[in-house]
């Protein structure tokens, strides 16, 4: 039932705009995922070649329908429990040096705040 409104027209509840975007419907690999972390922890501890670019491939295999800007928030989010104890091991074993550790803090943390915002804008693919 429609009611008429002030102009003459019938009034109508107000519809949602169909959203421009849908989301990926992305599939959880469980057992796929833990072995491509224990191949990824492998690969880096035996390379040093930074982690960011190991899983970020091992990401883009995993779940091809992925954006590259939700790879890198999902890389950025893996990132921090790595880092950490990475760290907390470097303080365990005496290897801490407060000079090398800041000047990596100085360059590394104004990268990783701004690289999810230049990401955001990136083209997908």
């Amino acid at each position: 039932m429609s009611v008429a409104g002030p102009s003459g027209r019938s009034a109508s509840p107000p519809t949602r705009p169909a959203s421009p975007t849908t989301l990926p419907e992305v599939v959880i690999r469980p057992c796929r995922r833990f072995w491509s972390a224990v191949a990824g922890g492998l690969l880096v501890g035996m390379t040093s070649v930074g982690s960011g670019s190991l899983i970020i491939v091992m990401l883009l295999m995993l779940y091809p329908q992925l954006k590259a800007s939700e790879l890198v928030g999902t890389d950025l989010i893996q990132a921090v429990p790595l880092v950490a104890s990475a760290a907390l091991g470097h303080i365990l074993f005496g290897d801490f040096k407060l000079g090398l550790t800041a000047s990596l803090l100085i360059g590394s943390v104004p990268a990783s705040t701004s690289a999810p915002e230049v990401s955001a804008i990136a083209p997908g693919r």
